[in-house]
Order: C-alpha cells, then structure tokens, then sequence
C-alpha cells in the first residue's frame, strides 16, 4: 500500500502497525502526531528534514538533487535522469549537464562513474574547472584513464548532492 503525504500534512495509506517495526499506533494517528512530525519536510519554512535510521540519533537528510545516466558517444542522449533538463556536448567526452531547477548555489558536490570508451579504454570522470560548476549547471569531462586523453564515454552517470 502507498503512503502519501500532501501539502496539508494528511497522510493516506498508513495504518496502526503498518511499518515493518509496529511503531505507528492507532493513537498517533488519531492524535495527529504523525503529520504534525512529518509536515515540516514539505512546508517549504526551511526545517531540516531528519530522521533515525537505526544509528541512535536524528540527522538531517541530504537529497540527490539531480541524478542523470546518458550516453556519451556523439550527441549526449539521456537514458534516465531526474531534474536534468539537457546535456550540452562541448566536445568529445566534455559534458555541460543542465539542472532542470537550479540548486540554491554552486556549493555543491558531485559524483559521477563513466562505462569504458566504445574503443574499449576505461575511462574517468572529473569536472571540468575551466568551464566549472553554477547552481544552473555542472560540466564535466571524461577522459581515458591509461593517458588523461579527454574522449567520449559509452555511459556517464552523475549524481549532485546538496
């Protein structure tokens, strides 16, 4: 059964003891505690969205903000992505990835693996600090790992956190 949590803070599809561990009771439901503790992820007010996976505490939780896998060989073609909304091919294996919705400023991070080169060389990925990173975009380049040559990767799979 889906859980869903809307803009008011209501939450369907969740029963007393419905959670793996029965921590939901029926009196959390009724009493309004659960969406009282979950309203702040979606409120917009800024409250850090936390919660215990098992390691003793509460801490905060930090999203993907962007996720892309594409195909790097000639013109990029995205295969899968969210919040991405096109790659700019600068080059053989340089990538200007586009965010769909722009992240609050250029201090995030990034990872990102690549597939080997359609030749057959494995290859790596690093941003590219002459073109560099804004909140709106990322560019990066791949290049081949035995040498440094900048050249196209089969698949390219990056992933930004803020």
């Amino acid at each position: 059964m889906a859980i869903t949590i809307n803009g008011t803070g209501s939450i369907t599809g969740l029963t007393a003891g419905g959670l793996p561990d029965g921590s939901v009771t029926a009196a959390d439901i009724a009493s309004g505690v659960i969406p009282a503790a979950l309203s702040n992820a979606e409120d917009g007010t800024g409250t850090d969205f936390k919660f215990n996976s098992g390691y003793g505490s509460n801490a905060t939780a930090y999203g993907c903000r962007s996720w892309v896998k594409f195909n790097g060989d000639g013109t990029p073609t995205r295969l899968g992505n969210g919040n991405v909304s096109s790659i700019t091919d600068r080059g053989p294996g340089m990538y200007t990835v586009h965010f769909t919705t722009s992240h609050p400023d250029a201090n995030y991070t990034f990872a990102g693996a690549t597939s080997t080169a359609s030749n057959g060389d494995p290859n790596h990925i690093y941003m590219d600090d002459n073109t560099g990173q804004t909140a709106g975009s990322l560019a990066v380049n791949t290049a081949r790992g035995l040498d440094g040559a900048i050249q196209d990767a089969r698949n390219v799979y990056i992933v930004t956190f803020r």
